[in-house]
């Protein structure tokens, strides 16, 4: 399988109990394929639990009043996400807690992202969960199972892409315009004569003035036919 699960305080069995178990093996499942190498995994997570009927809004719910709610809620599972840092899965025992001692849930899966340095002292993601689900009892008491996923580097996911399919341009690169070929121009000495001689339909700027009598005989013209 592409993802790890560990059961703790017989999570297993009430899995069976509730038949969710091929459910859950399903939602992991899509949940590693499109998770794997992703940045925005908030959203890729939602999408994923509305699409695997895991989004039941009306029972995700912490508490009463308030905006807290589950990642995904079925038939008294529900489930937390720490899949941004390792930390988080502090925060999301004690939000399935609150929901155990509450009586809201059955029991709880928390989602956890696997990679940890190699030279990590505390060890290997799994060891870790197994010591602390340990340490935090009997505060932490309810029964969770927890679902670890090798999620990658989107930064060298991203490179193993280019690796396999080519570099890809940058986005400053400004692409080569082809040169325009030389045309003959002509004559200039031709171009040059007709520029500077005289628009032919330009009207003359010379007025004949008219004589006093003409315009006296043109206005006794007008009155009279008036």
């Amino acid at each position: 399988m592409p993802y790890q699960i560990i059961h703790f305080r017989e999570a297993e069995r009430i899995l069976k109990e509730k038949n969710l178990e091929r459910d859950l093996e399903f939602t992991l499942c899509y949940l590693d394929d499109i998770l794997y190498g992703a940045g925005h995994k908030r959203e890729l997570l939602k999408l994923c639990m509305e699409e695997m009927d895991w989004l039941n809004k009306d029972d995700m719910k912490i508490l009463e009043g308030r905006r807290y709610s589950y990642r995904g809620f079925k038939r008294g599972v529900a489930v937390e996400s720490a899949l941004g840092m390792y930390e988080f899965i502090q925060t999301a025992l004690l939000r399935l807690q609150i929901g155990f001692d509450k009586k809201l849930i059955d029991m709880g899966i928390i989602l956890v992202n696997a990679d940890r340095s190699d030279k990590s002292p505390l060890g290997t993601t799994k060891e870790l969960v197994e010591k602390e689900i340990k340490m935090l009892h009997p505060t932490i008491s309810l029964p969770v199972s927890v679902a670890l996923f090798n999620l990658g580097n989107p930064d060298e996911y991203m490179e193993a892409l280019l690796k396999k399919d080519g570099p890809v341009p940058e986005e400053n690169t400004i692409p080569t315009i082809p040169a325009i070929p030389n045309k003959p121009v002509g004559d200039l000495k031709i171009l040059h004569m007709n520029h500077n001689q005289p628009d032919k339909r330009r009207k003359s700027n010379n007025v004949i003035p008219r004589s006093n009598q003409s315009r006296k005989a043109e206005k006794e013209s007008i009155s009279a036919a008036i």
